[in-house]
């Protein structure tokens, strides 16, 4: 089930102090799944961080960063959720050419959605991604995403505009949409896009917002996508929609 909330202001992240350490048998667990997780999945696995929800407030998130191994311990016991409680925040850009949408088709080994056509760029709220003072900025990992999924460096976009908040329920993630407006026509995107290193996106393409709401569409995209998409198509920013 996704909640969609249309946004007219801007998105403020409070960062808290962590809670303690859990257990050592909590602990020795997450070593564990994350031991078979990296020699199943081998280099497609890192331990970055990311950003978990405590609170929400409109566009205001208040919560704490926690290493990316242990959401996926939780991802794969989920008996760990009451004791790790983690609740991840994304952001993804929507990019529109025209009448048409950016998709990008995701890695077949991708934890999320993976070899489904989803909103680009995307990523996890890293700790790294931070304002001029500091402080947790969903708008720079959204740069940093343009970049490494699309090759697109920061000097082409004109502006980002926070549009929508996506919660999963079922999933207990939370996404950050921005229209992103771009410096440059889809023709020059696509020649960044085959010069990048970066392979979580394997293709992408431009979709009219319609062809998303078919039955074709939901096999082959991510149903966050439709979600967004299905809100941003119309109503007032401030309303909640739930689809799905």
């Amino acid at each position: 089930m996704f909640a969609v909330e249309r946004l007219d202001g801007p998105v403020e992240i409070v960062e808290t102090e962590p809670p303690p350490p859990g257990s050592d048998a909590v602990l020795a667990r997450i070593d564990a799944i994350w031991a078979a997780e990296t020699a199943r999945r081998g280099e497609h696995v890192f331990n970055g961080s990311l950003f978990t929800l405590t609170r929400r407030e409109s566009g205001r998130l208040t919560g704490w960063f926690t290493e990316y191994r242990h959401w996926i311990a939780q991802l794969r016991e989920p008996a760990l959720v009451s004791t790790l409680g983690i609740h991840p925040v994304g952001v993804c850009g929507l990019l529109r050419f025209g009448d048409d949408v950016l998709l990008g088709k995701r890695a077949s080994v991708l934890t999320q959605f993976p070899g489904l056509w989803e909103l680009a760029p995307c990523g996890s709220l890293e700790d790294r991604a931070r304002d001029g003072r500091g402080r947790p900025s969903p708008e720079v990992q959204l740069l940093t995403e343009l970049e490494e999924e699309l090759g697109v460096p920061p000097a082409f976009v004109r502006s980002t505009r926070p549009a929508a908040i996506v919660e999963d329920a079922e999933a207990g993630v939370t996404d950050l949409v921005y229209e992103l407006d771009l410096d440059c026509s889809y023709a020059e995107l696509r020649a960044h896009f085959e010069r990048r290193e970066d392979e979580e996106l394997t293709e992408i393409r431009l979709t009219p917002n319609a062809k998303l709401m078919g039955p074709l569409g939901a096999s082959d995209v991510s149903p966050f996508a439709i979600a967004a998409l299905g809100s941003l198509g119309g109503g007032a920013p401030g309303r909640v929609r739930t689809l799905y």
